[in-house]
């Protein structure tokens, strides 16, 4: 159940960040005077990357279960890489599944 609030998470701040009307003067802001993350804000798949990996450190209790690396002293758990890959196809997969409901299509 924390998996689907944690996606959920996802697609609300992505598609906040990428469609919303409260936020178009700073995105028209950021692709005039730091063009590299104004254009990654009209990308869903882009801004679903970057949402996923910082939402998945504010949900604790999320486990993917994936293959824990030791290297020497180090502990590796690539749950974080993951989550980012699976909310960025979420978000882009989502944003053309909505769109072309609200369309009609």
């Amino acid at each position: 159940m924390i998996f689907i609030y944690f996606l959920m998470s996802v697609w609300g701040l992505t598609h906040l960040l990428v469609s919303s009307k409260i936020l178009e003067g700073i995105r028209n802001w950021l692709l005039i005077y730091i063009p590299f993350i104004g254009k990654m804000l009209e990308c869903y798949q882009c801004t679903g990357f970057w949402t996923s990996l910082i939402l998945y450190f504010l949900f604790p209790n999320l486990n993917l279960g994936s293959i824990d690396f030791n290297i020497k002293e180090w502990y590796f758990n690539l749950d974080f890489i993951i989550a980012s890959f699976i909310g960025s196809g979420f978000s882009s997969y989502a944003s053309v599944l909505f769109s072309s409901l609200v369309k009609g299509k």
